[in-house]
């Protein structure tokens, strides 16, 4: 999705519905499409395809800009999951169908999710299932012997930290903070015997 009000990217919920509803509040207009078929059909055939509905989808990164692209700015463009364009579209060959979109909070069951990969001097962390706004604007990392480390963003929602060897053995807290300035602290989230390619859980907005 190219939007050009926010400059970096974001995990959010945005509410979707077909341009034939009646919007209310502060709606804004972009497009919409999904990723999959090779075939290029789902890039044909327009607007008439659309039901009338709503739905809200979860915003994971931007789609970049081309020579060529429905993601180029000033343009507004929602690049879908297939299962989620079907709850927008009468069919997957309804093509590039236009939409209205306003942000909304996420509603997440459970906790704050954090997925380690990596090596010891090079620990990344995939931050998922975050209520609230949404978008996590900042993360830091805290070791049972450290003080709190800022990590830094690599893609989407994976967060890395470089050449902190020293982490490995040590139980792991995060402070996460979200766009709104919100802020939460998981703590001793990660035991000292925490693993690459596991999964822990946290607090909560």
């Amino acid at each position: 999705m190219a939007m050009t009000v926010i400059s970096v990217v974001v995990v959010m919920s945005f509410a979707l519905m077909a341009m034939a509803v009646m919007a209310q509040g502060r709606w804004d207009t972009a497009d919409a499409t999904f990723y999959g078929d090779m075939s290029g059909n789902a890039t044909m055939a327009g607007p008439d395809r659309c039901k009338e509905g709503s739905t809200i989808v979860t915003a994971t990164s931007f789609c970049p800009p081309a020579p060529v692209s429905l993601c180029n700015p000033p343009q507004k463009h929602f690049d879908l999951s297939m299962a989620m364009y079907m709850k927008i579209a009468k069919t997957n060959y309804s093509g590039s169908i236009p939409v209205q979109f306003r942000r909304v909070p996420c509603v997440r069951e459970g906790d704050i999710g954090f997925e380690f990969w990596g090596n010891p001097f090079w620990i990344s962390v995939l931050v998922y299932n975050v209520a609230g706004s949404g978008d996590v604007a900042k993360l830091s990392v805290r070791g049972s012997n450290t003080t709190w480390v800022p990590m830094t963003r690599s893609w989407g929602q994976r967060w890395q930290l470089s050449f902190r060897p020293e982490m490995v053995g040590q139980s792991l807290s995060f402070k996460v903070t979200t766009g709104d300035g919100s802020t939460v602290e998981s703590v001793d989230v990660a035991p000292a015997n925490w693993q690459f390619g596991q999964r822990y859980t946290g607090g909560q907005f």
